[in-house]
């Protein structure tokens, strides 16, 4: 399409009210716009014909600095003018051509909007490129004084926002509301009512601080946040699996890790090294072990759980959209792998190093072989003498700190080389890699605030920007500074005003983003932390031991049913709704037995009382007018069967189901 016609199509939808101009945003800067809407936009309808696998027309639209360069029909922008500017003009409804090809793939009108606002944003004489790259390096210009607590520094840099957006955020949690999340934060489970009545009658003036102690020095703490961390390193594993982590000592081994507080950076080291020197310890191995000696798959574990990034896309190719991440770091940290070997030992399983071979090519797009070096993303190239061309290597006893065994013999230990590339790995590569304390900071605080301040959680990448870098850069640096203190940087978040807001209680239609962190988010619960706040609530203040060697048929059930954590978009699914409602199990919990919330209800005399309390121990609040007058009556029907079925209705619900 001319630029002539594209104007007179323009002209014609200005009179059908396609006004681009209408659009407003919180933040419209062009960084904002940029790092939050147009790249988005461009990434999921136009990068994967115009980045990295393929440049149709020479065009790569990954980057500002390739939009303003443009292809072999020049810049895809003209700074300031969307009506001459390519970009624009080919998404537009009815363009020749078509931008992304195919009639369904029209952009929404919104999206169309916001490129060309963006365009409009960019100042012609400024080089915007150059200004991103300082932000950068620079993310904020507010200098908080030395010494400042991580607890002050995240209400400071969130207000600085709010006020800048224009946001109000809510009011203090009450107590229940306060407590109800902090237990399922910290815990995994709800209160119970005794703990809710003794943390009522408390008049101590910092009894929240004092409970956010208490919690975390408790057992409690230590076995939830091993559960949380099992599935980031591991996965969940089918019930079998579960069995031999719990066997093999890995429960054991991460949840020392946190009842111990034990420097998080120590901890990876005793999952990348793997050479356990405690038998306490020795469940670390499982975190390679259990990859059945598949370099690939140890890699592309590591990289989302310990430092926030995904790299398989890189696999064949320079990543699509985080042009950062190349194809030789994906392969280079294969190569840190592949001469690993698990072995049955005098002392058990163990992970044997070899001090020879494992030298590996990889093929780039293009068809060129190239050799697989020791090389991460933002780390430096780690040396190693690379046998010449049709040479034999030798392996003896001169390169390793312990020799392989003979032939036929148990070894009392793994083989460790002079030269590890485990080691190596740690030492040179991880250790002081920026990302290992950005990806544990972005995990805590998605976990305590329902999304990442980098979302999602595993993308700590330049396609997804953090939405407060200069929060991220400081707890980052206080978590790396304290030695990676573990709890102090969760009672750090947990001290802080924002965690203690409110939920949002408005219209929808005004409802906060999720990423400002102006009212407490929604956050399902684990599979864990839902079947042991409903034994909590229905069999009046049992806690009950989850995840101890033997499980029960309706563990692994919930185990199996909700499976997710951290998830991009909490989506709860027909199978899930369908378990709820026809497990006989579930179904049997909820019948009146002497002791059980059931049978108590039933010996309080009216609707109202039952209602009243049902609500204070499942939910922690009271019921509302239209809940209470709802709920009596449905009782009022079915004065027997209907406790059954008014606790399944609350536990089934969504309240229940979420922490808030």
């Amino acid at each position: 399409m001319s630029h002539d016609r594209a104007q007179r199509f323009f002209s014609t939808l200005l009179i059908c009210g396609f006004v681009f101009t209408s659009t407003s945003f919180a933040d419209d800067s062009t960084d904002k716009l940029w790092n939050f809407h147009v790249r988005p936009i461009l990434n999921k309808n136009c990068v994967s014909c115009h980045g990295v696998t393929k440049k149709k027309s020479g065009l790569d639209l990954r980057s500002i600095e390739a939009i303003l360069k443009g292809g072999d029909d020049g810049p895809a922008v003209v700074k300031g003018k969307p009506l001459k500017s390519s970009l624009y003009l080919y998404v537009l409804p009815g363009a020749e051509p078509h931008m992304p090809p195919g009639k369904d793939k029209q952009l929404t009108e919104e999206e169309i909007k916001i490129l060309a606002r963006w365009i409009e944003r960019l100042n012609p004489d400024s080089n915007d490129t150059k200004s991103q790259a300082a932000s950068k390096k620079n993310p904020s210009d507010l200098q908080l004084p030395l010494g400042t607590s991580p607890e002050l520094a995240i209400d400071v840099f969130l207000e600085r926002q709010w006020n800048k957006l224009k946001v109000t955020p809510t009011s203090r949690s009450s107590d229940p509301e306060f407590l109800r999340r902090l237990y399922l934060d910290l815990l995994g489970r709800i209160p119970t009512s005794v703990e809710l009545h003794a943390f009522a009658k408390s008049t101590h003036s910092d009894k929240r601080n004092l409970e956010i102690d208490r919690l975390l020095n408790s057992k409690e703490f230590a076995k939830h946040f091993r559960e949380i961390f099992s599935v980031v390193l591991m996965g969940r594993g089918n019930a079998s699996r579960r069995n031999e982590r719990q066997q093999q000592g890995w429960n054991r081994f991460l949840e020392d890790a946190f009842n111990e507080n034990r420097s998080w950076k120590e901890v990876v080291k005793e999952l990348v090294v793997a050479r356990p020197k405690e038998d306490k310890a020795k469940g670390a191995i499982r975190f390679i072990s259990e990859r059945k000696n598949d370099a690939q798959k140890i890699a592309e574990a590591l990289a989302p759980s310990l430092l926030g990034i995904q790299i398989q896309c890189a696999q064949c190719h320079d990543h699509p959209i985080a042009p950062e991440i190349e194809q030789r770091h994906y392969w280079g940290l294969v190569a840190f792998f592949n001469r690993s070997q698990v072995i049955n030992t005098k002392k058990g399983q163990r992970i044997s190093e070899s001090a020879i071979g494992g030298f590996i090519n990889f093929k780039t797009l293009s068809g060129d072989e190239k050799p697989a070096e020791l090389i991460f993303y933002d780390a430096p190239l780690i040396q190693e003498m690379r046998p010449k061309k049709g040479e034999k290597e030798k392996d003896d006893t001169s390169k390793y700190i312990v020799a392989p065994p003979r032939k036929g013999v148990t070894p009392d230990s793994e083989a460790v080389p002079k030269f590890s590339r485990r080691q190596k790995l740690y030492d040179d590569v991880i250790s002081e890699h920026p990302l290992l304390a950005k990806a544990f900071v972005n995990r805590v605080w998605a976990h305590l605030f329902g999304r990442g301040l980098v979302h999602p959680v595993d993308k700590i990448d330049s396609a997804h920007p953090p939405s407060h870098p200069d929060l991220f850069e400081f707890l980052a640096a206080d978590f790396k500074a304290s030695d990676f203190d573990v709890k102090r940087l969760i009672r750090s978040i947990l001290k802080s005003r924002a965690y203690q807001l409110a939920g949002y209680r408005g219209s929808q239609a005004k409802r906060p983003r999720p990423e400002f962190f102006s009212a407490a988010n929604e956050k399902p619960l684990s599979a864990e932390a839902y079947l042991r706040s409903i034994v909590i609530a229905v069999e009046q203040n049992e806690v009950p031991n989850l995840g101890s060697v033997s499980r029960s048929h309706l563990d692994n059930a919930f185990l199996s049913k909700f499976p997710e954590l951290f998830q991009e978009e909490f989506s709860p699914t027909l199978k899930q709704a369908l378990f709820m409602t026809n497990n006989p199990a579930i179904q049997e919990m909820l019948k009146p037995r002497e002791g059980n919330l059931a049978w108590n209800l039933l010996q309080l005399k009216k609707p109202q009382q039952q209602v009243e309390r049902a609500f204070e121990i499942c939910l922690g609040r009271k019921p509302d007018q239209e809940e209470l007058s709802y709920c009596v009556k449905f009782l009022e029907k079915k004065p027997k069967k209907g406790i059954e079925q008014l606790l399944w209705s609350i536990v089934s619900g969504a309240e229940f189901r979420l922490n808030h």
